[in-house]
C-alpha cells in the first residue's frame, strides 16, 4: 500500500489496483472485490484526509477473509489511518 497522509479533503480516498501479473480478468475482479469489501468494512473508522493506493497481492485470494481483514486492520492501523 502507499498512501499520502494530510490531504486537505473531507474523507480518505482509496484506489484499488490489480494489473495483468494479477492473472486473469477473473481474478483480478476477484482480488478488486475481496479489497473493496475490506474498505468498505473499515470506511466508517478512517480518519480523513488520506489518500492511497491499494496493490494488492494474489496470495490473499488463498487466505480466508478473516485472516485477510486482520491483515488489513493492522496495517491501517499501523499507518495511522484508522481511529482509535
Amino acid at each position: 500500500m502507499v498512501y499520502a497522509p494530510s490531504t486537505p479533503i473531507e474523507s480518505s480516498r482509496i484506489g484499488i489496483i490489480a494489473g495483468r501479473r494479477a492473472g486473469n480478468a477473473v481474478r483480478r475482479n476477484r482480488l478488486k472485490r475481496v479489497c473493496r469489501e475490506l474498505v468498505r468494512g473499515s470506511n466508517p473508522s478512517l480518519l480523513p484526509g488520506f489518500e492511497c493506493i491499494l496493490y494488492p497481492k494474489t496470495r490473499i485470494l488463498d487466505a480466508p477473509f478473516s485472516e485477510v481483514k486482520r491483515v488489513w486492520i493492522e496495517m491501517l492501523q499501523g499507518t495511522g489511518m484508522l481511529a482509535k
